[in-house]
């Protein structure tokens, strides 16, 4: 995938993209030439790696209990 479909879907500008590069941290990606490329499976992979699980807070729990 190129920069602009991978920037839509993982919601994160080209300076982030290019910040993650230069880092070694994000999607691993391919060079070829001035083109940077990012392998779909890679993209999944790391998706599945960086998923935060959100929880809700005892407060709302309880705030959701009262209402019953």
């Amino acid at each position: 995938m190129n920069l602009p479909t991978v920037k839509a879907g993982c919601r994160s500008s080209l300076g982030t993209l290019r910040s993650w590069r230069s880092m070694r941290v994000g999607p691993s990606f391919v060079r070829i030439g001035k083109a940077v490329l990012y392998p779909i499976a890679e993209l999944d992979v790391w998706d599945e790696q960086n998923c935060a699980a959100c929880h809700a807070s005892k407060r709302l729990i309880e705030s959701l209990g009262d209402r019953r």
